[in-house]
C-alpha cells in the first residue's frame, strides 16, 4: 500500500505511526493511519500575522531559510491545494494578536513509514513571514524562527528514509 491509497477488500490496514516535533514555540504531532498523515499543532510567542510552516530536507535545523523543503518529486513550491507543490509545503498559520495559532492539516504527500516520502529524520520549520504560495523556490517566507527534527514516537519503529 501506498501513501493515499485505502487498504483493498481483505487487505489488513496499517498499524498507526506517530511522531512530533517540539518546536522552541509549541509542537506538531503527526500520526499516519491508512496512508494519511494528520498533522496538528499549537504555538505561542509568534508574531501576530501569517507564518509559513514547512517541512524540510534537512536532518538539522539551519539557521537562516531553513534549507531546501522537503521535495523528493522535484516539483516547484506551490500552495498545500496545488496538485503540484513541494511534499513539505503546508502554507501558513495564522498568530493572534497575543502571538498563539494552531495547526490542522490531513495529506497524503508524505508518510511517517520508510522509503522516499518520510518526514522522519527530517526538520519541521515555522517562518518569519507568510508563504506567499508562487514565488519559487519557497515562496518568500523569510528567516526560520523555529525549528525542530521530527522524531516517531511511541512503540512504533521509526521511519527511515535514504535521502
Amino acid at each position: 500500500m501506498t501513501p493515499g491509497e485505502a487498504p483493498k477488500t481483505g487487505e489488513k490496514a496499517m498499524a498507526p505511526m506517530m511522531a512530533k516535533a517540539d518546536l522552541s514555540v509549541g509542537a506538531v504531532t503527526f500520526e499516519e493511519i491508512d496512508g494519511r498523515v494528520t498533522m496538528r499543532g499549537e504555538f505561542t510567542g509568534l508574531k501576530p500575522g501569517k507564518h509559513a510552516i514547512t517541512i524540510h530536507q534537512a536532518t538539522e535545523c539551519r539557521a537562516k531559510d531553513g534549507g531546501a523543503h522537503f521535495n523528493p518529486r522535484g516539483t516547484k513550491h506551490g500552495p498545500p491545494e496545488s496538485a503540484e507543490r513541494h511534499s513539505g509545503d503546508f502554507g501558513n498559520v495564522e498568530a493572534d494578536k497575543d502571538g498563539k495559532a494552531m495547526f490542522d492539516m490531513t495529506t497524503d504527500s508524505i508518510t511517517l513509514r520508510e522509503g522516499p516520502d518520510s518526514i522522519v529524520g527530517k526538520t519541521l520549520a515555522i517562518h518569519a513571514k507568510a508563504d506567499d504560495g508562487k514565488s519559487q523556490p519557497n515562496g518568500k517566507s523569510g528567516a526560520v524562527v523555529s525549528c525542530a527534527k521530527i522524531e516517531a514516537t511511541g512503540d512504533t519503529p521509526p521511519a527511515t528514509s535514504s535521502r
